[in-house]
This record gives C-alpha cells, sequence and structure tokens, in this order.
C-alpha cells in the first residue's frame, strides 16, 4: 500500500513501529491493515497497485471491513481504476468502534476487467482519525 509518504496525502499505512500490521484489532486471520488520516492538506487516501481480473469466477462485488473510532470524522470511499465509490450509504461509520462490512457493487464501477488500482480514502475538510481495514475480498 502507497501512503502518504509516497502519495503526498494525508495517510500513513501501518504502525510506526514494529509489528507494523495491527496484531490486536483484527476481524479475521492474524493481522489488519491500521490507517490514519489527516486530511488538513486534502483527501487521504492509500493506493494498491495490482494487475487483476475481477470478471472472472462470477465476481460482482468487492467487499471491506473497517473498524473505527469515537474520534473518527469524516466519509470513506473507494476508488477502483480511478473510479470513485462514495459509501453514501453510511455503511461504514467511521465513528463506530466495531467492524462493519461495506460490499460495492461493481457494476457500478464500469469495466472490471483490468484492474489496475484499488484506492481506499476518506475525505472531508479538516476529517482526521485512524481506523483498520481488514478482509478485503472479491465475491460472485
Amino acid at each position: 500500500w502507497l501512503d502518504g509518504w509516497v502519495n503526498e496525502t494525508g495517510s500513513t499505512v501501518g504502525h510506526l513501529e514494529s509489528p507494523f500490521a495491527e496484531q490486536t484489532i483484527v476481524n479475521s486471520g492474524s493481522q489488519s491493515m491500521p490507517l490514519a488520516y489527516d486530511n488538513s492538506g486534502g483527501a487521504s487516501e492509500a493506493d494498491f497497485e495490482l494487475a487483476q481480473n475481477w470478471t472472472t469466477n462470477g465476481v460482482q462485488s468487492l467487499s471491506l471491513s473497517v473498524y473505527g473510532d469515537a474520534a473518527n470524522t469524516g466519509q470513506l470511499y473507494v476508488k477502483i481504476n480511478g473510479t470513485k465509490v462514495s459509501d453514501d450509504a453510511a455503511a461504514i461509520d467511521l465513528a463506530n468502534p466495531s467492524w462493519q462490512t461495506w460490499s460495492i457493487d461493481l457494476s457500478t464501477v464500469g469495466n472490471v476487467s483490468n484492474v489496475t488500482s484499488l484506492t481506499i480514502g476518506i475525505e472531508g475538510a479538516g476529517a482526521s482519525g485512524a481506523l483498520y481495514v481488514d478482509d478485503i475480498r472479491l465475491y460472485p
């Protein structure tokens, strides 16, 4: 994941000290991804570069789980190949300190036969906080 250290946004992926992945606040498996954000300079984003065809095996949705914090502000969004999908329905409350799952209908994104980038971002002027991301998955 490329964060503010590389993409010059107000985001930091991972803890600053080892272990860099979160190992206590986890939805499944043994670790989750901490994402700190500060929108004092604009929206915060974490970018992941990949090369995948998301049309195989009947894939229809992208799902991710998010754990928030009561002090968090802002609104979550995802970009797939630069196409932004906002959490308009407030499926994810960034101030909710529990695991919440957001499923994104990929038919709203356009062509996903050649996915080269996935971005997780938080928008909102002056928004700041920290959250955890886990279980980023594709589903039929």
